[in-house]
């Protein structure tokens, strides 16, 4: 007896949705840390100044942990964009238009960030200028949108 109302070939339709969203949302975190690495090294600091910003406040950590922990993160929202960009008309899906919905995606992860994630954890991330954060999560969006199957 199933417990749901998705027959097996839904349910698989679903897990590769989610599944090449967390894939699409490693690169789009790979792009968006290496763009926040190089604006920290445009304002003359060092990659592990800009890598302990990722660490979990309160927590001593290394660079390369913070940076598993931010691929880790973007993982998950690229299974969620994933499974959300499958909701999208087939037109958009399958047009030149794609990008769009990534770049929404990403700025709508900045707001949520910025509004409501960041500064009820306390993370050094709101010390990271706000056009920086805005420009690091439309690249991740961007990155989403090329690069996700439609």
């Amino acid at each position: 007896m199933q417990a749901n109302n998705l027959s097996q070939g839904e349910a698989i339709a679903l897990s590769d949705k989610l599944i090449n969203g967390l894939f699409v949302g490693i690169l789009a975190g790979v792009v968006m840390l290496a763009f926040l690495l190089l604006a920290g090294l445009a304002a003359g600091e060092g990659p592990t100044v800009t890598l302990a910003r990722f660490s979990v406040p309160g927590q001593e950590t290394t660079p390369i942990a913070s940076a598993f922990l931010h691929l880790g993160v973007s993982a998950v929202y690229g299974g969620i964009f994933g499974l959300l960009f499958h909701l999208l008309p087939l037109k958009m899906r399958l047009g030149p238009w794609k990008w769009l919905a990534g770049l929404v995606f990403g700025l709508l992860l900045y707001l949520l960030a910025s509004g409501i994630l960041l500064p009820a954890s306390g993370s050094l991330l709101l010390e990271t200028p706000a056009v920086v954060l805005v420009a690091a999560h439309a690249a991740y969006g961007l990155v989403s949108g090329i690069w996700i199957k439609g």
